[in-house]
């Protein structure tokens, strides 16, 4: 909202129940009409955008938000989520 954009949300990945159970889509397990609605700006699933059986590697910048409320790694936190998205990250250059 801040950036006016629409969120774009991944599957929701059940890592906290063992690294054994598949993704599913976000859609399955929140109300994703529900959260627009509360948020009054439309919100859509990773799946909307892109081919679920696509292969094909986007590269898509990032920030994240980990860097900065942490001080014990100098990256992004790890996930599973861009591969399974078929997404490559690159991270800008800071500037001097």
């Amino acid at each position: 909202m801040i950036t006016d954009r629409i969120p774009i949300v991944p599957m929701f990945t059940p890592s906290h129940i063992g690294g054994d159970k598949p993704p599913i889509d976000f859609g399955s397990v929140f109300d994703v009409q529900q959260l627009a609605r509360g948020i009054g700006i439309p919100v859509l699933e990773w799946h909307e955008v892109k081919n679920r059986s696509s292969n094909v590697l986007d590269e898509l910048g990032c920030w994240n938000t980990w860097e900065a409320v942490q001080y014990d790694e100098a990256f992004p936190r790890r996930s599973v989520v861009p591969n399974l998205l078929s997404l490559g990250t690159f991270l800008p250059t800071k500037r001097p």
